[in-house]
C-alpha cells in the first residue's frame, strides 16, 4: 500500500485539536471519554494482517505508548505536515509511504502492538488519532520491541527489496526489549504458529534484511523514571480500593505478570504485616493483596499508615517470591511524611 498524498497545516494542529483528536486514549474521566472505545481500533490490532508496501522509500516509525512514553503520538500528530513536507521539499527520499506502530508489553497490556498501514496522504492522521494510548507498562525495564520487530519482519511485503533497496524503521523508546519473542504472544496478538520462542536477536537481524533500522532513545531522568512508577502505583492501588495519599508511610509493590510475590513490613515495635497479618495494632495495614490466585498481570500490594497512625522508628520492607515458575523484576515503592 501507499501513494496519495498528503494535505495539512502545522498551524491546524493546535493543542486544543490534538487532545481532542487523543482524548478516549488513556483516559480515565467518563466525562471525558467513551467508556466503549478504551481498547484498540480493531483497524490497528495486527491479528490475521499485514502491512506491504509498494512504494520507494517504506518507512516505519514505531513508538512505545507506555506511560512514560505516552506523549511521542501526540507530537507526532503534531508535527506531521512538517514532517511530510520536510521530506518532499528537501527530497530526503524519493516516494516515501509510512507507517505508524504504537507498542506496549505483551506481559500486561491489552493492546501491545498496534500497526497502521503504508500511506502517504490523510490517512496517517486517521492512523494516529485511532491509536490508544493505553499508558501501561509498569516500570520492569522492558518493553515487547521485539513483537513489532516480529510483525514487520514476517508480515511486511516491501517492492523495494526486489531492486536491491531497503526501507527505513525507526523505534522511539526507552526501555529494552525481551530477549524471547515469545510463541505464546505470537499465537495471540498475529496469529502465526510457532514451535518455540525465538531469540529477539533472530527477528532483528530478519527486521534489518527489510530495512535500515535505528532506535531513537529519548534520556529521561531518574526523577522522570520515578514519577512514571509511581504514577502506575498510584493508579493500580486506586483501583483495587487501597489508599495512596493522607499517609504518614506507604510501601507498594508491583510486577506484571500473574506470580504471587508478598509484601513484608516489619514495624518499629516489632510486629509483622503480611498476608496471614494484614493488621496490626499500630495502625498499619496491608490493604491490597494481589495475585493470590494469578487474578491479574497489573498486580499491585499495599501496606499503609494512614495520617497521624504511624510510629516513629525503623520499618523493615521486603518481597517474599511466594509461588512464580520464574522470579520478576518487581519495583517498590515507599512513601513517608514523618
Amino acid at each position: 500500500m501507499g501513494g496519495g498524498f498528503y494535505d495539512g497545516d502545522v498551524s491546524e494542529r493546535t493543542s486544543t485539536s490534538r487532545e481532542t483528536s487523543f482524548a478516549y486514549q488513556g483516559s480515565v474521566d467518563p466525562a471525558v471519554a467513551d467508556p466503549a472505545r478504551r481498547g484498540a481500533h480493531p483497524d490497528l490490532l495486527p491479528l490475521g494482517k499485514r502491512c506491504d508496501c509498494a512504494s520507494e522509500t517504506p518507512i516505519v516509525v514505531a513508538f512505545d505508548v507506555t506511560r512514560s512514553r505516552g506523549d511521542d503520538a501526540k507530537h507526532v500528530y503534531d508535527k506531521m505536515p512538517m514532517l511530510i513536507g520536510q521530506i518532499h521539499m528537501r527530497g530526503y527520499v524519493l516516494d516515501p509511504a509510512l507507517s505508524f506502530a504504537a507498542i506496549g508489553d505483551a506481559t500486561s497490556d491489552q493492546a501491545p502492538l498496534q500497526v497502521g498501514q503504508f500511506a502517504s496522504d490523510n490517512r496517517l492522521d486517521t492512523v494516529l488519532e485511532s491509536i490508544w494510548l493505553e499508558e501501561g507498562g509498569g516500570g520492569t525495564g522492558q518493553e515487547s520491541y521485539e513483537l513489532a520487530a516480529y510483525f514487520y519482519a514476517r508480515h511486511a511485503t516491501l517492492a523495494c527489496t526486489a531492486v536491491g533497496k531497503k526501507g527505513y524503521f525507526f523505534f522511539i523508546g526507552d526501555e529494552g526489549f525481551y530477549p524471547k519473542v515469545s510463541r505464546e504472544q505470537v499465537a495471540r496478538l498475529v496469529g502465526d504458529t510457532l514451535p518455540l520462542d525465538l531469540d529477539a536477536s533472530t527477528v532483528f537481524r530478519e527486521l534489518r534484511q527489510k530495512f535500515h533500522v535505528y532506535f531513537i532513545y529519548p534520556r529521561a531522568t531518574w526523577q522522570e523514571r520515578r514519577e512514571n512508577i509511581d504514577a502506575e502505583i498510584r493508579t493500580r492501588v486506586l483501583e483495587a480500593g487501597g489508599m495512596h495519599g493522607g499517609i504518614d508511610i506507604r510501601a507498594s509493590l508491583l510486577w506484571n505478570n500473574r506470580n504471587d510475590l508478598d509484601l513484608h513490613v516489619v514495624t518499629p515495635a516489632g510486629e509483622h504485616i503480611y498476608y496471614a497479618n494484614k493488621r496490626a495494632t499500630c495502625g498499619g495495614e496491608l490493604d491490597v493483596d494481589r495475585n493470590v490466585r494469578g487474578e491479574t498481570t497489573k498486580p499491585v500490594e499495599n501496606t499503609r499508615w494512614a495520617k497521624g497512625t504511624a510510629r516513629p522508628g525503623k520499618y523493615k520492607v521486603y518481597v517474599q517470591n511466594y509461588r512464580s515458575t520464574r522470579l520478576p523484576r518487581p519495583r517498590c515503592s515507599a512513601s513517608s511524611s514523618r
